[in-house]
């Protein structure tokens, strides 16, 4: 190596350790779809990640679901009984990042002999309307194989489904329940890249390497 080219990249690497180091940069996106009746399937959008911003270094994947149950039950019998109900919901990200949450609520009532009338209330019956509940899934993709589907143009796509599981027992046989679950589903995905430099930091490297040559060729001369 000469002795210019050595001045060169030495004075090439002083100006990038003057410059520092580019900070991280990161973009989030969210989408979600909208309340339902489980037994649906649906899909969330998220635009890819655009490389002109720079190198992307992680994708970390946020998915969230919420369900609500109405249980409402009515013993028939002429005496005593206990009615157990089970409302639940599954709901499964696919695409890429699979991820799926399982939600649940358990009831458990004890009420007298059938009182004449099916309202779900008074002695013989109960109503637990709107129970809420969420659960969440995270994951992050660093590997470039991972990585590569949210990469590019457009927006990637995933899919959605939510599915019940519900179930009731009780001690007589003779009774009358209502199960319903309404469910939504969302995701957040954050992209964190390392950035393009600027042109005013090329600029400041290409400045500091100039002069730092220039100072090194003229100590060279002495």
């Amino acid at each position: 190596m000469n002795r210019t080219l050595s001045w060169l990249v030495i004075a090439t690497a002083a100006a990038l350790a003057a410059a520092g180091p580019a900070s991280a940069g990161s973009i989030v996106f969210t989408a979600s779809t909208p309340v339902r009746y489980t037994g649906w399937t649906d899909t969330l959008t998220v635009p890819k990640f655009d490389g002109a911003l720079g190198t992307l270094t992680s994708a970390a994947i946020d998915f969230t679901a919420w369900s609500w149950y109405t249980v409402k039950v009515e013993n028939l019998s002429g005496g005593p009984d206990c009615i157990t109900a089970y409302v639940g919901a599954t709901v499964k990200l696919g695409g890429p990042a699979p991820a799926g949450v399982s939600l649940a609520s358990l009831t458990s009532d004890a009420v007298g002999g059938f009182d004449g009338t099916v309202d779900f209330l008074g002695a013989s019956g109960r109503t637990h309307a709107n129970v809420a509940d969420s659960a969440d899934n995270a994951l992050t993709l660093t590997a470039p194989a991972d990585l590569a589907a949210f990469e590019g143009a457009g927006n990637i796509l995933l899919p959605v489904k939510a599915t019940d599981a519900s179930w009731w027992r009780d001690d007589t046989g003779n009774i009358v329940v209502s199960l319903s679950t309404t469910a939504s589903a969302g995701v957040q995905v954050t992209y964190t890249y390392a950035p393009v430099p600027e042109p005013a930091t090329m600029l400041l490297v290409v400045s500091g390497a100039m002069g730092a040559m220039g100072r090194l060729r003229r100590r060279g001369l002495r």
